[in-house]
């Protein structure tokens, strides 16, 4: 077939599918600033997607001339690498405002390119996208499924792909490629869902606090029975970045240690990780055996404790978790203080930094949407509680009262 003959029996299909055929647009965009030149079909339409302004039909079919020598999508270099890539092209796209979707658009695209196109099922492949743990986007099942049901391609020929790399530019995670799933322990169950986001939102609390902290992502996983006996089901679940991802975003060094002694460190850092730790109510923590605890080296050779894994906090309160026999608490939600006395530490700052950044942590969790009203609001108002703390100079007198005396 020459190149007339595509594009008119392609408009011709859509046309008889109640699509509007509607012309190329100039390959120069008009009153776009953001493109020097149209280098796709969806170009002419960035206004509806946005929408700037309504669709005059809600099905469109087109042939639009594209350009790409400049910007993200430039093509230059790869003319003639193989036999795809060119600058200057069209493109032919069919375009749906709120009306259809996979289940009308894959049996079109079979029929086309199989019936009207006559081209070789045999040679034919698809892929599926394999959802994006980084966004919490699910494998897309449904056009796997459809594709299946729908079509006589060979199943075989049905093939999942993820996002390239470039889906991380942008992001908490941008150039990582060692991340740690956190999930829980028993998926499904409304309580530990609950716990799971609820540990996830602590995360971002303490970036706002310190860039000495790991940064979160949560996410949804999906899990499939491969044997088909049990149903598929998604879950609550987050990433966390790698210790030497971390550890390099400061300008350090991760270092493994089974013990530390607490006046090796720095003070000011782990004073701040200490009266963290009391804040969000976790006790299960250790800065002299480095449990839930990562140390990291500066570059100037100091030793700076990172704090990690909040589930037996008072802030999450699991089912599970109870205080270590030997503290005078009788449960995870009673706080105390597990810090190191540092007589010529000014505490008073560190409580002025908390007291700075008060709004700033509470926001982040009135607008994680992946908890519900009534947990959000308890554990905003346990942090309420602390912050009250924090501002009184009486009070703060009473938290470090229970310090622990530094080792000789």
């Amino acid at each position: 077939m020459l190149g007339n003959e595509v594009r008119a029996s392609f408009l011709s299909f859509f046309r008889s599918r109640g699509h509007e055929v509607v012309a190329s647009a100039s390959i120069v965009p008009a009153g776009d600033p953001t493109l020097m030149f149209t280098n796709a079909g969806m170009v002419q339409f960035k206004d509806i997607f946005l929408g700037n302004t309504e669709a005059a039909h809600s099905r469109v079919a087109n042939s639009q001339k594209c350009l790409r020598i400049s910007g993200k999508h430039n093509d230059l270099e790869e003319v003639g690498r193989d036999t795809y890539h060119h600058t200057l092209f069209e493109m032919l796209g069919n375009w749906s405002f709120g009306d259809y979707f996979k289940a009308e658009t894959i049996p079109w695209a079979w029929e086309l390119l199989t019936e009207v196109w006559g081209l070789p099922k045999e040679r034919l492949w698809v892929t599926v996208f394999n959802g994006d743990a980084y966004e919490g986007v699910d494998p897309d099942f449904d056009a796997r499924r459809l594709w299946q049901e729908v079509t006589d391609i060979d199943h075989s020929h049905i093939l999942d792909f993820d996002k390239d790399d470039e889906a991380l530019n942008g992001t908490v995670f941008e150039g990582q490629n060692r991340l740690k799933l956190y999930v829980t322990c028993r998926p499904g169950r409304d309580d530990y869902e609950r716990y799971i986001y609820t540990e996830y939102v602590i995360y971002p609390a303490y970036n706002v606090l310190t860039d000495l902290s790991f940064r979160a992502r949560p996410v949804r996983v999906t899990y499939v029975d491969t044997s088909g006996e049990d149903d598929t089901f998604t879950s609550n679940a987050f990433i966390l970045e790698h210790k030497d991802q971390m550890a390099a975003r400061n300008g350090a060094t991760p270092i493994e240690l089974a013990q530390l002694h607490p006046a090796s460190i720095s003070q000011a850092d782990a004073a701040l990780v200490e009266v963290f730790n009391y804040a969000i109510g976790m006790t299960d923590y250790s800065g002299v055996f480095m449990h839930n605890i990562e140390p990291i080296r500066s570059m100037d050779g100091t030793l700076i404790p990172v704090s990690y894994d909040f589930d037996w906090s008072g802030t999450i309160d699991a089912r599970y978790a109870e205080p270590n026999p030997s503290l005078p608490i009788r449960n995870v939600r009673e706080r105390i203080f597990q810090g190191f006395c540092r007589q010529d530490l000014d505490y008073g700052q560190i409580f002025d930094h908390f007291t700075e950044k008060r709004e700033e942590m509470l926001s982040v969790i009135r607008n994680f949407g992946g908890l519900e009203e009534d947990r959000r609001d308890r554990v905003i108002d346990y942090w309420e509680d602390f912050f009250e703390m924090a501002a009184d100079e009486g009070d703060q007198e009473d938290i470090l009262r229970n310090c622990r005396k530094m080792p000789g």
